[in-house]
């Protein structure tokens, strides 16, 4: 219910935006496209910088921050709005291109919540945990694994109530939500066969930690300060392939450019890091390794603050 009324209110100030668009193309900018062209590189400027970062969680730190975040249909609505009467574009192509952005509008507005029904992801019913880590049963589920061990290693239960009014594409009962702390996980953080985007972990583990006294929270993008902050143990995002910067479609889609979620444990006298790794069990990192690794994106529990 809150990602509807997130997007509901996105797709009222989008209306809005289109008509603002509209007249002010009608009005000022109809012979002067300048307006146009700056609205297509701002939106591509967010889409490439700032759409489906984990940092909008700080500044909006609710689990549907993946939706309030989401201002591209709005910027994209404008923009179709001034389309429609700018003289840049010639008539016959005025309403194609309003339409063409509407229809990319409401791909990025609806896509992120409903990936697990179009990419629905097979997981197994009951969780295989190994010396307190849960390893994740398929090769996109590294989310939901990690957030099942950081609350484990917390000492936070999640009750079965959490998830029971929250639709699946395979439905499973309430005793193999139980089973399943990693399928539990994976309906919350809205994970697909492409996997779970940073935002969707945040929003899994916020709303797990409903009633318990604690939020989830972003840490620091400096490794060195999460044991002076209290920011260890924590969800943090790696990629392997030295790709740290995932585009728009990547984001919007959920591929492998979101790279894989493990658990930082804690960091050792020598300075090395332990690791809590979904698809392997427990590791240890140089620090050198780590930083290489590590995309700047990193969830860690706090006190509820007053």
């Amino acid at each position: 219910m809150d990602l509807w009324i997130a997007i509901g209110f996105i797709v009222a100030v989008s209306g809005l935006a289109f008509i603002a668009g509209r007249r002010l193309s009608l009005s000022v900018y109809r012979d002067r496209p300048l307006l146009f062209a700056e609205c297509l590189i701002f939106s591509l400027v967010f889409a490439f910088g700032w759409f489906g970062r984990l940092q909008w969680a700080s500044a909006l730190p609710v689990s549907a921050a993946l939706c309030w975040s989401n201002w591209m249909p709005v910027f994209l609505a404008f923009t179709a709005g001034l389309a429609c009467e700018v003289r840049a574009v010639r008539a016959v192509w005025r309403s194609a291109v309003s339409g063409v952005l509407m229809i990319i509008g409401i791909g990025f507005l609806v896509l992120p919540v409903i990936r697990p029904v179009l990419a629905p992801i097979q997981i197994s019913e009951i969780a295989l945990w190994k010396d307190g880590v849960c390893l994740q049963s398929n090769e996109a589920s590294c989310g939901p694994a990690a957030a099942a061990t950081l609350l484990r290693q917390a000492g936070v239960i999640a009750p079965p109530r959490h998830f029971e009014a929250l639709a699946s594409p395979s439905p499973i009962s309430k005793r193999q939500m139980a089973a399943s702390s990693e399928a539990a996980m994976a309906r919350v953080c809205l994970t697909s066969e492409k996997g779970t985007s940073p935002l969707g972990l945040f929003r899994g583990l916020q709303i797990t930690l409903a009633g318990t006294g604690r939020d989830a929270r972003v840490a620091s993008s400096e490794p060195s300060l999460w044991q002076s902050l209290g920011q260890l143990p924590n969800v943090a995002v790696i990629r392997f392939h030295n790709d740290q910067s995932a585009g728009p479609v990547q984001r919007l889609l959920g591929t492998s450019g979101e790279g894989h979620a493990v658990v930082v444990h804690s960091r050792t006298a020598d300075g090395k890091w332990k690791v809590a790794d979904p698809a392997v069990g427990w590791l240890t990192w140089d620090d050198q390794e780590f930083r290489r690794l590590f995309s700047g994106d990193a969830i860690y529990l706090s006190p509820r603050r007053p």
